[in-house]
């Protein structure tokens, strides 16, 4: 696999690689969501297609199987076949269907397997005996074709496998020919594991490629934080999240200061390694779906973080503040001496704010971010607001700050 998707912004991608690669626990999850996705398209088509060809050698059941055994083989390839195949393509085009499609693809696979079968029994019970090798197909079909995750299609494939050498034994197939035939259904079992694993990794390659993909577009190249239009996407759905849990927002902008003068003077290195030492920290307290760090714009970041209504900010808000301090980086052109950031933040509950939203809270960060710097910087203007209308210089405002050596 491309040494570039083992980590995507500096996270770990993959638990476990290799011929049985998994990723780490939340992106399999969503691996899974994403390869069934694909499995019901699949699944939906290719049943359509084997129930066709199954209609296809229905005709040529007419011109080649003796006539004592059609009736038979025309009731077994339509009733436990064909119908079994064109009912799981039809139910995938419901929710629920599409929600249990692997179930119902497995169940008429094992029909398909087992009428196999009971075709070639029948044939030979009635001194007609036909060519085995039908079977062998549908094992690759399982594995290959029908759409089905590696232990349905193992499930099919294993009741072929043991079904058959057992009905022909009572059958009366000669024990010699019977092993000879039982270890290529073996041979066609494993071969089928090998071939539907290879698929799952080059699915697995194809998502990571994804998410590669996806983070390039996402993500702020310099900082490696989400950038403008990815965090535009992000807070709506915390947005809405929390209206729905009744949980907090907290919304913080934060701004490096002075750092014009920071760039003229140190360069514009020096600036950028400050911008990617800062994006670490901000990383650091929104380590979780229910968090997001972005670079907003310039030296300016925003954070979102999702809280219970007993966790206030000032905590987070000190904290940020503390480490930006024991960062210890000069700044000959700021009246501390050392580099430091503003900080204006919101605390509100969406589901209490219905005419207001996530644009308007934003503004409201914005309002007190300029409040803070206005106030001498070095500080976290703090704004919780219990209404729709945001930045009224009414709410009631905590400054916390601390002092530079």
């Amino acid at each position: 696999m491309p040494g570039a998707n083992k980590r995507l912004s500096g996270k770990v991608i993959w638990a476990r690689r290799g011929f049985w690669a998994r990723f780490t626990p939340e992106l399999e999850t969503a691996f899974r969501r994403h390869y069934e996705d694909d499995l019901v398209q699949r699944a939906r088509w290719s049943a359509v297609i084997a129930a066709s060809v199954m209609a296809v050698y229905s005709l040529l059941d007419v011109l080649m199987v003796a006539p004592e055994v059609l009736p038979h083989f025309l009731w077994v390839r339509w009733l436990f076949m064909i119908l079994p195949l064109l009912c799981v393509s039809a139910i995938s085009y419901t929710r629920f269907g599409a929600r249990h499609l692997q179930k119902f693809a497995a169940a008429a696979s094992v029909s398909s397997a087992l009428a196999v079968v009971a075709m070639i029994v029948i044939a030979r019970l009635n001194g007609t005996p036909i060519e085995y090798e039908g079977i062998i197909l549908t094992i690759f079909y399982f594995y290959c074709c029908g759409g089905l995750r590696m232990k349905w299609a193992l499930l099919a494939g294993c009741t072929a496998a043991v079904a058959y050498p057992l009905a022909e034994y009572f059958a009366g197939l000669s024990p010699r020919e019977l092993a000879v035939r039982s270890l290529f259904l073996i041979s066609a079992n494993i071969v089928g594991v090998i071939s539907a694993a290879l698929m799952e990794l080059a699915a697995r390659r194809g998502f990571a490629q994804l998410l590669a993909l996806e983070t390039m577009s996402n993500s702020d190249p310099l900082t490696g934080l989400l950038n403008r239009r990815a965090l535009d996407r992000r807070l709506a759905d915390l947005w809405e999240t929390a209206g729905r849990s009744g949980q907090k927002l907290q919304i913080a902008m934060i701004d490096v200061d002075y750092f014009k003068q920071y760039n003229d003077h140190y360069g514009h290195a020096g600036g950028d390694e400050v911008l990617r030492e800062l994006a670490a920290l901000l990383s650091e307290h929104s380590d979780n779906t229910q968090n997001l760090a972005a670079r907003f714009g310039g030296e300016e970041f925003l954070c979102v973080w999702s809280a219970p209504p007993d966790q206030p900010a000032e905590a987070r808000l000190e904290e940020i503040l503390r480490q930006v301090r024991q960062l210890s980086r000069e700044h000959e052109k700021s009246p501390l001496g050392r580099l430091s950031v503003s900080i204006g933040a919101v605390e509100l509950q969406p589901g209490l704010l219905s005419p207001m939203d996530a644009e308007a809270a934003l503004r409201a960060a914005d309002a007190l971010l300029y409040r803070a710097k206005s106030q001498g910087r070095n500080q976290a203007v703090l704004s919780r607001l219990r209404s729709g209308r945001p930045s009224s210089g009414k709410e009631p405002l905590q400054t916390l700050s601390l002092v530079g050596s």
